[in-house]
């Protein structure tokens, strides 16, 4: 284990072989189990003191015998970098430690386990190593764990084996991507075991992190791809533990909410190489059949994410550090009110709703290419859709849009990606929010990627169906009424808001930009149900038009309200 913490997993291997070597021991055989033992187990921790309590753990397992671990401490991350160091100029108390890292780290394995760090801050130290040392798989941002993974495979024997526990957001994103290809290319993939949300409570583990079991083997020969024809074991366990069960229990008892197997090879075909596990051949075809005859959304649109102000570094070398940090401090380009005509309104992410959005903050922020992540003008000036990035993973409406019309001012911050047509399509930009926000583009979303970020790389692959004008246009007639019902409601909320929480700017905005407001005279009552009907009669339109049956409805919203024979004979 060569982030072994405390010992906990090498523990459970000693508890583990002692019985296996007691049972073939040879009666004439000078060494004893325990000396067997503690010669098979290896393990590294880059904080002293759990190196010296995982000695202490093992110790305990036989008082008599005191000498002999491998146990070392060290950063694993620089096992490269410190094989290759020389000892000329080293102390000799860095000499001694040498000695024990490297007993650990030049040798191959026949078994790494383990939890690797992860959410942890990177140094800029870290950031070089991994740059250089684990080049190989390093891609976008710097989760540790993948790092990790990577390391331990690396490090196995060929045939040797890899057991991690692991958050699972690296089996679809994109910068996972490399990863994902050095596994296909150098490994046969064991198991893979979905556990939701921290069910060991792993120390250091965030609570709001799906963790899983990956089991790898590294493979006999260096003949990439020979895993291709390999079956995956996928196990998905169930949301909740129930009550008076341990998820222990359920992983020996096979208590799984999903069992499946795929071909390794298909992997490398998905988008991105991703592991798809969580659904099996029955909606694998349901997507395929989604995807059929369909554009991607890039194909018609530009994307980007919204822009932000301020970042430490930049404003420091641009500015000197003093005036940089008086800046970032004193968020010196924010104000309360609009101070010239480079001065935006600044949309958060937390200011969109499906088809509404409520400018909360009333805040203004001065516009330009000093800015630390600068967007062309030409993505807010003439309205377009707006995203929020950051949802939970567990929601099911991931995707949750609106539109901007042109000429108010607002531009989207970083928590926005902004969506707009290019000059060359055919759709309409209602028809474009429709689809996004309905059930079934939700849905397919939710299969393929299950990161917290909605991201614009991720969404530019989402299946467009093509539609006539007059198709898109009975969408966006009820697009119309979608946004003018949530309107009516935003306003009458934040209308009564208490004084401490109204944004009476808002108000003011909203009154002075003059927007119709046809159901000033419903009740609140009223407008939510209509909300509601008109919302589930948009998601009957996108089945029909995507041409799903009734059974294949019901595979993506169970408590579909419609009748069989009602829904035959809907007509859009």
């Amino acid at each position: 284990d060569i982030y072994c913490g405390s010992g906990t997993f090498l523990i459970e291997l000693y508890d583990r072989l002692k019985p296996i070597l007691e049972k073939y021991r040879r009666y004439d055989d000078p060494e004893t189990v325990h000396e067997k033992i503690i010669k098979r187990l290896y393990g590294c921790d880059i904080d002293p003191f759990s190196t010296q309590l995982t000695i202490i753990n093992l110790i305990l397992k036989d008082a008599m015998q005191r000498n002999g671990w491998r146990i070392t401490c060290g950063d694993s991350f620089r096992y490269k970098q410190l094989l290759d160091l020389g000892d000329e100029g080293v102390s000799e108390f860095f000499k001694k430690q040498m000695v024990h890292y490297r007993e650990v780290f030049k040798r191959s394995f026949d078994l790494i386990v383990g939890n690797p760090p992860y959410g942890a801050k990177v140094s800029d130290a870290q950031k070089a190593i991994f740059k250089h040392d684990f080049a190989e798989v390093r891609q976008g941002g710097y989760d540790t764990y993948r790092f990790a993974m990577y390391q331990a495979i690396e490090m196995l024997k060929p045939g040797g084996y890899m057991g991690f526990i692991v958050p699972n957001t690296w089996l679809t994103i994109k910068s996972a991507e490399k990863l994902r290809h050095y596994i296909l290319r150098h490994c046969r993939i064991v198991r893979l075991v979905n556990l939701q949300q921290n069910v060991f409570n792993l120390k250091g583990a965030a609570a709001n992190v799906d963790t899983m079991l990956v089991i790898l083997q590294k493979n006999q020969s260096a003949t990439p791809y020979e895993s291709d024809d390999n079956m995956v074991d996928i196990c998905i366990m169930p949301n909740k533990i129930p009550e008076g069960k341990t998820p222990e229990e359920m992983l020996d008892k096979g208590e799984f909410k999903l069992r499946h197997s795929v071909r390794q090879g298909e992997w490398r075909k998905t988008v991105c190489m991703g592991f798809e596990i969580f659904f099996g051949p029955i909606i694998k075809s349901l997507l395929n059949k989604i995807e059929i005859d369909c554009e991607k959304l890039s194909d018609h649109t530009e994307m980007r994410r919204g822009a932000f102000c301020y970042r430490k570094s930049s404003l420091v070398k641009q500015y000197g550090k003093e005036e940089g940090e008086r800046i970032l401090s004193e968020r010196a380009w924010h104000s309360e009110k609009k101070q010239g005509p480079e001065y935006k309104k600044e949309l958060l992410g937390s200011d969109i709703g499906r088809y509404y959005f409520y400018w909360k903050s009333g805040k203004w922020f001065r516009y330009g290419k000093f800015m630390a992540s600068y967007v062309e003008p030409r993505f807010f000036e003439n309205g377009y859709i707006a995203i929020q990035r950051i949802r939970n993973p567990k929601l099911q409406n991931r995707i949750v849009a609106t539109l901007i019309s042109g000429g108010q001012d607002y531009y989207g911050s970083s928590g926005i990606t902004t969506v707009i047509l290019n000059t060359k399509t055919g759709f309409i930009e209602k028809y474009i929010l429709a689809l996004l926000n309905s059930r079934l583009i939700n849905w397919y979303y939710i299969q393929h990627w299950q990161d917290v970020n909605i991201k614009p790389a991720d969404l530019a692959l989402l299946p467009i169906r093509p539609a006539s004008a007059e198709v898109q246009a009975a969408f966006a007639a009820k697009v119309d009424i979608m946004l003018a019902l949530n309107a009516e409601l935003v306003q009458r909320k934040h209308e009564i808001a208490s004084p401490s929480t109204r944004n009476d700017k808002q108000i003011e905005e909203r009154n002075d930009e003059a927007i119709s407001r046809p159901y000033k005279d419903w009740t609140t009552e009223k407008i939510k149900d209509k909300i509601a009907q008109t919302d589930a009669e948009i998601d009957v339109m996108v089945y029909k038009l995507y041409e799903l049956t009734y059974d294949e409805v019901l595979i993506i919203d169970p408590d579909f309200k419609m009748k069989r024979e009602e829904y035959d004979s809907f007509r859009t």
